[in-house]
């Protein structure tokens, strides 16, 4: 609806306008992650357990901009997410800027930079790739918008129901002196 609404509006303006977009919606009372994609750079998603960093449109394929094409399609993907994982969802204008070579950063080098960062909490994490990004750049601008958005998923109901039984059913120690 979004689409069609967006393909009106920008329809009218006389010039090929659009924009991309991504929507994630996260269930943790299943450890489910449900994604659409229109246009929008691929979202990579931190595996805590592995520290591997993985785009999520590798495998998954992503939808055309909004605004563009009146019946386009959008797809929702599923994955398993556990705690502790990361989601960061960006435009490309994080990874496009150039140094004074007019090499860009380019998507290998963030996900690189990424993956060095995983341990870190996902403020740091945000800091430290931001910072890098802005040191490679040599004080070049940067072409277009930069939005970097992090998600923790910090626990899953259903481990947090776990935890909560195993201590309302394990006896509490005493010690006695």
């Amino acid at each position: 609806q979004m689409n069609r609404s967006l393909c009106r509006i920008l329809g009218n303006l006389g010039s090929c306008l659009f924009t991309t977009a991504c929507y994630a919606v996260i269930d943790i009372a299943n450890g489910r992650l449900a994604i659409a994609n229109a246009g929008h750079p691929s979202p990579l998603i931190v595996r805590e357990a592995t520290g591997e960093v993985d785009a999520i449109n590798e495998r998954n394929p992503s939808g055309p901009a909004l605004g563009l094409f009146d019946d386009a399609r959008f797809l929702t993907h599923e994955l398993t997410v556990t705690a502790g994982d990361l989601l960061l969802i960006f435009t490309d204008g994080l990874f496009k800027v150039n140094n004074l070579n007019s090499e860009p950063f380019g998507t290998i080098r963030l996900r690189d930079s990424i993956r060095r960062h995983a341990s870190l909490s996902l403020s740091k994490l945000t800091q430290d790739v931001f910072t890098e990004i802005e040191t490679f750049a040599q004080g070049q601008t940067f072409p277009d918008d930069v939005c970097l958005i992090g998600v923790e998923v910090m626990h899953l109901e259903r481990d947090l129901q776990k935890r909560l039984q195993q201590s309302t059913t394990t006896p509490a120690k005493v010690a006695m002196s």
